[in-house]
Order: structure tokens, then C-alpha cells, then sequence
């Protein structure tokens, strides 16, 4: 179970760093706003700079946020999750629910970074453009494969409690 110990403290780091970024990322938002600052939009990767009084940016700039409170939400889901697999619980309503909703929240971060990525193109370059990377296609994937343990966990379950009960 050593693994487990270790995935535990890797995602409760990553927990509270994801945690203090979006802080951040909230924070700075409304300073620069409050300061009318020019900023360019976290999905552009450090293009032009744009002012802050735009609608269009500050739109930019809450899908951003919006993506990352998502992420933010199924990383919790899977550290609550590694306490009952920590204690070798791995077939609990809890376990369960909570791989299926990272599944689901790592989708929609997939799709919604898809879906950004062209909003943000559009509102501030005016043309239709998607760019395609990796964690497009990964989070989907990672999703998928989240919903699915779910449902193997499920079946575990009601194998496991109909074994208890022929006993």
C-alpha cells in the first residue's frame, strides 16, 4: 500500500497549489480590473496585451477560471476518494460517486478547453481558429476512463456484498 501513501501526499499537494493558484489568479484578476491594467488573457499564452475595461477579456479571463475551479473541484474529488482507497476501503458509495464526477469534470475541462480556446480566438482575434493540443484530447480520455473505473468499482461492489451474503 506504500503507492497509495504516496499518491495521497502528491494529490493533496496538488490540491492546495491548485488551490492557492486559483486564489491568486482571482485575486490579480480584480486588482488589475480595479487598477485598469492591460493583461493578455491566460488562454492566449502571453499574446498582446489587451485593457481590462473589455468586455471581451474579462470574458476570456472567467472561462479561465471557470476551467480551473473545474479541475480544481475533481482534484478534490480525488483526494476524498484516497482516503477511503488509503484504508483499503476501495468499494465505497463514496469512492464510486466521487471517480464518477472526476470523470465527468475532467470531460467537460477537456471540452471546455476546446470550447475556450475557440470562444477566446473569436471574441478577441474576430476569427474562427481552434488549436489542438494534448490535454484536449487527454482529459477527455482521463474522464473516460474515471467513468468507466466507476462503474468497475460499482459491479465490485455488488459482486462482493452478493459473495458476503452466500457465505
Amino acid at each position: 500500500m506504500k503507492p497509495i501513501t504516496i499518491l495521497k501526499k502528491l494529490i493533496t499537494i496538488f490540491y492546495y497549489l491548485i488551490g492557492l493558484g486559483i486564489f491568486t489568479g482571482v485575486f490579480t484578476l480584480l486588482l488589475d480590473i480595479f487598477n485598469q491594467k492591460e493583461v493578455a488573457p491566460s488562454l492566449l499564452k502571453g499574446e498582446t496585451l489587451y485593457s481590462l475595461s473589455s468586455i471581451k477579456v474579462i470574458i476570456a479571463e472567467v472561462l479561465v477560471l471557470l476551467l480551473s475551479f473545474a479541475f480544481f473541484k475533481a482534484i478534490s474529488f480525488l483526494k476524498h476518494s484516497l482516503n477511503d482507497l488509503s484504508e483499503g476501503n476501495p468499494f465505497t458509495d463514496t469512492v464510486i460517486r466521487n471517480f464518477k464526477n472526476v470523470g465527468i469534470l475532467f470531460v467537460i475541462c477537456g471540452f471546455g478547453e476546446l470550447l475556450g480556446k475557440f470562444t477566446v480566438t473569436f471574441l478577441i482575434h474576430s476569427n474562427f481558429a481552434i488549436e489542438f493540443d494534448s490535454s484536449i484530447v487527454l482529459f477527455p480520455v482521463i474522464g473516460l476512463f474515471f467513468m468507466y473505473l466507476s462503474e468497475v468499482f460499482s459491479k465490485a461492489r455488488d459482486i462482493q456484498s452478493e459473495n458476503e451474503l452466500t457465505v
